[in-house]
């Protein structure tokens, strides 16, 4: 199992207090929710929650690795936000050939309204 995807699980399980809760949350069953707590205990080597039949609490080591990851998985989102960001901005040069009358006359506002979208277009002066 993704490791980050059981963090996010734990995360979860942490904030919304059952297995069943982060279960219906995340879209997966509650044996899944159960195997990637259990995954993220055997590879910690500790217990990270208290279970009883009527409810669960994180333990002290539980507490600490929760809010460590939250941090963890607020930063691998915004790397994405950061890469998907940049996939949707132009970049580079744009070369265009054309007659000096149809550059003047067709491409001159398409020019305009591409340099006020993009600002930060290298070689705008």
């Amino acid at each position: 199992m993704d490791r980050l995807t059981s963090m996010n699980v734990f995360v979860t399980v942490a904030e919304s207090g059952s297995f069943a809760a982060a279960a219906g949350h995340l879209q997966i069953s509650p044996q899944m929710v159960a195997k990637h707590i259990a995954m993220l205990e055997k590879h910690l080597g500790t217990l990270l929650l208290h279970r009883t039949t009527r409810r669960q609490s994180l333990t002290d080591v539980g507490r600490n690795y929760f809010e460590r990851c939250k941090i963890v998985l607020a930063e691998v989102q915004e790397a994405d936000a950061i890469a998907l960001d940049m996939q949707q901005r132009p970049s580079g040069t744009l070369k265009v050939s054309a007659p000096v009358t149809f550059g003047s006359f067709s491409l001159a506002p398409f020019v305009t309204r591409y340099l006020d979208r993009f600002p930060e277009t290298p070689g705008r002066s």
